[in-house]
């Protein structure tokens, strides 16, 4: 039955409002759901030298690439690099000198140890030739 006292009507569409609400954002998301990197590392490289020795890198291991701001107007950016068996993000949220990278897997492709490891060294030689660049893995 319906109140006729708008008071009481409005509290309950409140309450059930509030307990629908709840149900969503009680939902229960599974361990498995997280995707964690299969490789970390974070670089400390100036803006301005990095884009074309990032564009180099992944010119030379096949992989497109996708760069942009994150924030009009910032020196913050994210960078993605995606092919058929590993996709990588980086970005600089925070503090444009500082850039992170992690490693994933793409889909269910295998990643050869093998490439990883050249992938590693590679991204690693792109700061090794830079003045004033430094990087620390995890």
């Amino acid at each position: 039955m319906i109140s006729s006292n708008p008071k009481s009507w409005l509290m309950g569409l409140i309450v059930s409002e509030a307990f629908l609400a709840y149900g969503y954002s009680a939902i229960a998301y599974k361990d498995d759901d997280i995707e964690e990197p299969i490789y970390k590392i974070t670089f400390k490289i100036s803006p301005d030298t990095r884009s074309d020795r990032i564009e180099t890198f992944a010119d030379s291991n096949a992989f497109a690439i996708r760069s942009a701001p994150t924030r009009p107007n910032s020196s913050s950016s994210l960078t993605q690099f995606w092919r058929e068996d590993i996709k990588i993000i980086g970005v600089n949220p925070f503090d444009p000198n500082i850039y992170k990278f992690r490693f994933y897997k793409n889909d269910d492709a295998p990643v050869v140890p093998e490439s990883l490891k050249q992938l590693v060294r590679e991204i690693k030689g792109v700061a090794k030739n830079l003045e004033g660049a430094s990087f620390e893995e995890k």
